[in-house]
């Protein structure tokens, strides 16, 4: 019995024309080249990715090996965003740096404009430390 979806023929005769199976999906055969690009860039991608990670797994491990006053560091995303996580980091770098006073700590959640406040401190200190911090704030975090 003839079948409703039409037969995709791999003949190397058939082109690509108005009147191929592929056509009437919308479809068209890829070069191998583009192909090839597609894939060198999936792949570039991909070996980008790994390499973030390895990054940020260093950095946790950095981090959880200072022997913060912190549960241990498994989301640094998360974990910075009321900056209280780099003020610990900055102070254990730079013991004195911190005037804890100025820090806004959470009763059970803190607002976000108390977190940012935070965060715009670890600029503030960050800057003092001459670290190039152009156009970064605490809203960034």
């Amino acid at each position: 019995p003839p079948s409703s979806v039409p037969h995709l023929s791999s003949s190397p005769s058939s082109s690509p024309s108005s009147s191929s199976p592929l056509s009437q999906w919308g479809l068209r055969r890829r070069t191998s080249s583009a192909a090839q690009q597609e894939m060198e860039s999936i792949q570039g991608l991909i070996e980008e990715s790994r390499g973030e990670r390895r990054e940020m797994q260093s950095i946790l491990g950095w981090i959880n090996n200072l022997d913060l006053d912190w549960d241990h560091v498994t989301d640094l995303n998360q974990e910075i965003r009321d900056g209280r996580l780099l003020l610990q980091v900055l102070d254990k770098v730079s013991p004195g740096v911190v005037q804890w006073k100025r820090v806004n700590r959470p009763p059970p959640a803190l607002s976000v404009f108390k977190k940012v406040e935070n965060c715009n401190y670890c600029v503030d200190l960050g800057r003092d430390a001459k670290f190039s911090l152009v156009g970064i704030a605490g809203k960034d975090f």
